[in-house]
């Protein structure tokens, strides 16, 4: 069983290795996509809102939460 997992494991990393190069979020120089959210706070507050539109080009920085706990 175990030497299964390790083939099957062995023939995944190999097939991401042979196909392009995966990038974590847009590259310097690429337009991020369109990224429309239900706002929270303030103004925003239940309204549905694009946060990269908003920023009209300049820095942002989104924080992404999965699971919040103790």
């Amino acid at each position: 069983m175990r030497l299964l997992i390790l083939a099957t494991l062995l023939c995944l990393s190999q097939s991401v290795q042979a196909g392009d190069k995966v990038f974590s979020g847009p590259q310097v120089g690429e337009k991020p996509p369109v990224f429309k959210v239900r706002g929270v706070f303030d103004t925003d507050a239940g309204t549905e809102t694009d946060f990269v539109a908003k920023s009209n080009g300049k820095p942002i920085v989104l924080i992404f939460v999965h699971d919040l706990n103790r």
